[in-house]
């Protein structure tokens, strides 16, 4: 009888939250550490209140950001996605643009 292949599950956790805002390093600092606490594959957000596309890598975890040019009052809109440090190496070997490195102080 011919052996069977055993497929090993390659699952990724990717979470989603509500960011209520994120407009200080403090805020970027702890999206990226319950990143790494859940070693998520990727974290989606909403509702960064951010200003402008950006994107960078801070302490190995790429920050992807859109939002209007400027916020009104508070701010409400804006979106995101932190690429683990293997979510960004797939999406490089998909062609993606390589991110700007950026300190911790911003």
């Amino acid at each position: 009888m011919p052996r069977r292949k055993s497929y090993r599950s390659d699952l990724q956790s990717i979470y989603t939250q509500n960011m209520l805002g994120i407009k200080t390093d403090t805020g970027l600092d702890e999206l990226i550490g319950y990143s790494q606490v859940r070693n998520a594959f990727a974290v989606c957000g909403q509702e960064t209140w951010r200003c402008g596309d950006e994107e960078f890598v801070r302490d190995g975890y790429t920050f992807v950001g859109s939002a209007p040019a400027q916020q009104h009052g508070r701010g409400s809109m804006g979106v995101c996605i932190v690429l683990s440090p293997r979510a960004e190496a797939a999406r490089q070997r998909a062609g993606g643009s390589t991110p700007v490195a950026r300190s911790p102080d911003g």
